[in-house]
């Protein structure tokens, strides 16, 4: 994660000047943290509502989570982590 959070404040967003790096990575650690929550809610929901095959249902709602919590990641990285403070 550490690596990531380098990658996107040195790489895709270095023409924004922070200050409050503390700040920064505790909400890009947040924001993560809810990408995780997402992934494995849609797990959850798949495995408790049944009539699939559990294996093909797990892995399209790790798919799907996946994509809904990249989304996620982008615009609030976007939005809200990588902001000009």
């Amino acid at each position: 994660m550490i690596f990531s959070w380098l990658g996107n404040r040195q790489w895709t967003y270095r023409h924004q000047h922070r200050e409050k790096l503390t700040q920064e990575l505790a909400l890009f650690t947040f924001v993560n943290v809810v990408g995780v929550v997402i992934t494995a809610g849609t797990v959850y929901v798949s495995r408790h509502t049944g009539g699939l095959d559990p294996v093909l249902s797990d892995n399209v709602a790790r798919i799907f989570g996946w994509g809904v919590a990249t989304l996620f990641r982008f615009f609030a990285y976007r939005c809200y982590v990588c902001i000009a403070s």
